[in-house]
C-alpha cells in the first residue's frame, strides 16, 4: 500500500461521508491507497452511516473504520497511523473535501524529492453560507493556509497543518508522532507544529504545495463568530506557553505581562479614536496573551499535564486497548 489517508472523526458522520465521497474521486489509483475513518468516541450516528457508505461502495475503496474510545486528537492520530498500512500516511480531518489530485500532487512530490520527509497544502474555507465581512478578516486564523506559490521545500521554519499533512511511516514512528494536541475544544501543547519541529531537528526538509487543495467546510454559525475567533486565539497563547516551557526551556512571564499591559494601552488608545478594528485586534492580542500566561502558570504546575507534555513516544504506545478495528473493506 502506498498511501494511507487518516481522518479523525467526532460528532460528525454526514460530513465524513462528504469527505469519503471525495476521496473516492481521486486520480490515483485506487487499490495503492486506503482511508481510516478514526471514529474518537461519537455520539451521533457515524457508525450507521461508515456501514451504509461501505455497502455502497465496497468494491471501490480500502477502507477502514476503527473506534478509538480515548478522547483526544492524539490518541485519533496515533491509532490511525497504528492501523495503517500505507507508506505515507496523509493525515487530514472529518469536515474536509479534496481537489481530485490531492493524493496524487502530493505523492508525486515526495517520489521527486526523496529527502523531503513531509509535505503540506494549501487549505482553504468552503462556508455553509456568505459570512459577514469581518469573519472574512481572519480566515487565516480559521484555518485559511498556504506557505507561498508552487512547489518548494525548506530545511527549517515550515510548519504544516494537520488538515493536509503527508508524512513518511518511517519518520512518523522516529519522532515519536504527533505532540499532545487538541483535547476538547482547547490545545494542550503543540501537535503537528511539534511534530514538524522534530522533523527539522534531524534536519530533514518539510514541503509544500499550492497545486491541490484540501477544501475546510465551515459553519457561519458556530465557526464565523466571535466566540470561535477567541478560542482560536486562545489556542495560539497555549501553543507559546507549550513552546517557552518545553522548547525555549524558559518561562517569560514577565515580557507577556508587559505585552498584556501594552495591549490595554493600545486598546484603550484604539477607543478613543474609533477605531473598531485596531481595538478587535488589541483585544484579541491581549486575549492571547491572557491564556499565554495562564498555561505558563498551568504548565509549571499542574504535574498530570508536565508528564502528558514531556513524553516523547505517543506513537509507540503499544497499549491500543481502545482502538478497535469494526470495519476493513478491501477492493478485490
Amino acid at each position: 500500500m502506498k498511501v494511507s489517508v487518516i481522518i479523525p472523526a467526532y460528532n460528525r458522520g454526514k460530513l465524513v461521508i462528504q469527505a469519503l465521497e471525495s476521496l473516492l474521486l481521486q486520480d490515483f489509483d485506487k487499490k495503492d491507497y486506503e482511508v481510516l475513518v478514526v471514529d474518537n468516541n461519537s455520539k451521533d450516528n457515524t457508525k450507521e452511516l461508515i456501514t451504509d457508505f461501505v455497502k455502497r461502495y465496497n468494491a471501490e475503496i480500502n477502507l477502514k473504520y476503527i473506534q478509538e474510545k480515548r478522547q483526544g486528537d492524539v490518541y485519533a492520530r496515533h491509532t490511525g497511523a497504528y492501523f495503517a498500512e500505507g507508506e505515507i500516511l496523509f493525515f487530514t480531518d472529518d469536515d474536509a473535501t479534496f481537489d481530485t489530485n490531492w493524493i496524487s500532487e502530493v505523492y508525486s512530490m515526495f517520489q521527486e524529492n526523496t529527502q523531503v520527509g513531509a509535505i503540506g497544502t494549501k487549505i482553504s474555507i468552503v462556508w455553509d453560507k456568505e459570512p459577514e465581512d469581518w469573519v472574512k478578516r481572519y480566515e487565516n486564523l480559521l484555518g485559511k493556509i498556504t506557505y507561498g506559490e508552487g512547489r518548494f521545500i525548506k530545511e527549517k521554519g515550515l510548519f504544516i497543518n494537520n488538515g493536509s499533512l503527508a508524512i513518511k511511516r518511517d519518520l512518523f514512528y522516529k519522532v515519536g508522532g504527533n505532540n499532545p494536541g487538541q483535547i476538547g475544544e482547547y490545545l494542550v501543547g503543540d501537535a503537528e507544529v511539534g511534530l514538524c519541529r522534530k522533523i527539522h531537528d534531524l534536519n530533514i526538509p518539510i514541503g509544500f504545495t499550492d497545486r491541490t487543495t484540501m477544501w475546510h467546510h465551515q459553519l457561519v454559525a458556530k465557526n464565523g463568530t466571535w466566540n470561535d475567533i477567541k478560542r482560536r486565539v486562545a489556542n495560539n497563547g497555549i501553543g507559546e506557553a507549550y513552546t517557552d516551557i518545553f522548547v525555549k526551556r524558559k518561562s517569560n512571564k514577565t515580557n507577556v505581562i508587559k505585552r498584556m499591559f501594552k495591549n490595554c494601552i493600545m486598546a484603550f488608545v484604539a477607543i478613543v479614536s474609533l477605531n473598531k478594528k485596531k481595538f478587535i485586534n488589541n483585544l484579541l492580542n491581549l486575549h492571547q496573551e491572557i491564556f499565554h500566561y495562564k498555561y505558563l502558570a498551568k504548565f509549571v504546575s499542574d504535574t498530570d499535564l508536565i508528564a502528558m507534555m514531556q513524553r516523547k513516544d505517543w506513537v509507540l504506545d503499544n497499549d491500543y486497548a481502545g482502538g478497535e478495528l469494526l470495519i476493513n473493506n478491501k477492493i478485490n
